[in-house]
């Protein structure tokens, strides 16, 4: 395999490559996996050919759904007319996901004085999710609207439009009649509801608190899920930062999101050692990164004397410790350094890699001599973490080790390798990935390993080539 510094960018090799890397991408946006669909569109952003656009309006017209908002974030990426143009080239679509996310997506950047045309759509679109989707958009584009104008849309059969009309009435500078919203505290949708408490919640707040009470203790899920969501945007009573606590051990994961994420808006404090224990006890990957956000933001110091003790008395399992390593790591905090080096130790290369990472976040001096020892780790992973943070804190040699990986033959630290690579980003890498990857496409791919060593080396050449 050759090495960065033999290469000649143009070269007839280099150019033979990149076009394999192309209709590799396009074969990729042909497969069943809606995954690999999405992944192949974002990756064609770097490939702006006629071509590979008339391939993206194609698949867009089969695509499935979940695909649907990378394919046309890609054609907007790539899109050398007016935001305009491809906005109304999409609202012409007939599927109703391609035009509510050309208003999602494409929307959000025309002028103010497209307000007009809006309108008109909204007046003449017959699907409920790009009604309300046309509404967000005039919400996003701070215009005074007269808030009669709204007042179909709040008796609409969709609660979706009557939610979003109601939010949009928060937005306007004009003083809205709260005759308008009063029939919408009874509506069917708990959603409904809980914007119409939102808006006459200034003048009105005791009457509705008792309301809120009543959603979050309801048996409907709906209701509690709106209930919770409003906790964490209204200057409610101090009960409110107990009722969001309460749920956090909720069974329903949209409650403990709604209920985390509530805590970084509320005023006061909650017991930190009861929140670390709940965030070992999450898996849900949000919900413990708005726990740690609190924990950063309010008692980082507590919160790391917490995951100390329980780390010490040596009763978590390995996932668990590797947890806990990563929540040191998301306080980003120099209190945190002695217990993460003796981390470095740990039995289990999970917690180790953890413990590097999180190291390299953590404001300090001389953490690049702490982390060098960890290139000559016996895990893979392990290695490639080591390199790319101490890349990242000046010590550009490390990428020598990742590279000896990309070359071992090693399946699992070719991937490791690969992924580590393609953070750091650098326009000589190009050169040695786009080796292995001729190797592995010039050959038959059998094994579950090879795949997954392929699919990491073309997404680390699609992140170096969209820097």
């Amino acid at each position: 395999m050759r090495t960065p510094t033999e290469d000649s960018p143009a070269s007839a090799e280099d150019q033979t490559g990149s076009t394999e890397f192309l209709q590799s991408l396009l074969d990729l946006l042909s497969d069943d996996n809606p995954g690999i669909v999405s992944y192949a569109a974002k990756a064609l952003r770097d490939h702006g050919e006629d071509s590979v656009v008339q391939a993206l309006r194609q698949r867009l017209e089969t695509c499935p759904t979940s695909c649907v908002t990378e394919i046309v974030a890609t054609l907007d990426f790539l899109h050398s007319g007016t935001h305009q143009d491809l906005f109304d080239e999409l609202l012409a679509c007939p599927s109703p996901d391609v035009r509510a996310t050309a208003i999602e997506k494409v929307g959000a950047r025309l002028q103010i004085d497209s307000r007009p045309r809006i309108l008109a759509l909204l007046g003449a679109e017959s699907e409920p999710r790009c009604r309300a989707s046309l509404i967000s958009l005039l919400g996003k584009m701070k215009s005074d609207l007269p808030p009669e104008t709204l007042i179909p849309s709040l008796r609409d059969r969709d609660s979706r439009v009557r939610a979003n009309a109601l939010d949009l009435l928060g937005k306007l500078p004009s003083l809205v009649d709260d005759s308008l919203i009063e029939p919408l505290l009874d509506d069917a949708s708990p959603r409904v509801r809980a914007s119409a408490m939102r808006l006459l919640w200034p003048t009105r707040h005791e009457e509705l608190w008792k309301r809120v009470q009543a959603e979050l203790e309801s048996d409907d899920l709906r209701r509690e899920l709106s209930a919770t969501y409003l906790l964490g945007h209204l200057p409610g009573p101090a009960e409110a930062l107990q009722e969001l606590t309460r749920r956090l051990e909720h069974s329903n994961v949209q409650i403990r999101l709604l209920a985390s994420k509530g805590l970084l808006t509320i005023p006061g404090q909650i017991d930190v050692d009861s929140l670390v224990e709940r965030y070992l006890a999450e898996e849900h990957t949000i919900v413990r990164q708005n726990l740690m956000a609190y924990c950063r933001r309010r008692q980082p110091v507590a919160a790391i004397q917490a995951l100390k003790k329980l780390m010490s008395q040596g009763v978590l399992k390995p996932e668990t410790r590797a947890t806990a390593v990563r929540a040191m790591g998301d306080l980003v905090h120099a209190r945190a350094i002695p217990t993460l080096v003796s981390t470095l130790k740990d039995s289990d290369p999970r917690v180790r890699s953890n413990a590097v990472e999180a190291l390299s976040r953590c404001p300090g001096e001389g953490l690049m001599a702490l982390l060098l020892p960890c290139l000559e780790d016996s895990n893979h992973r392990v290695r490639a973490t080591a390199a790319l943070a101490i890349w990242r804190l000046g010590g550009h040699h490390a990428v020598e080790v990742l590279l000896k990986m990309l070359e071992s033959g090693n399946t699992a630290s070719q991937t490791s390798a690969a992924f580590a690579l393609g953070e750091i980003g650098s326009s000589e890498m190009v050169v040695p990935l786009s080796d292995l990857l001729h190797d592995l496409t010039s050959s038959v791919v059998t094994t579950e390993a090879q795949r997954l060593v392929q699919k990491s080396v073309m997404k680390a050449l699609t992140k170096i080539r969209s820097a």
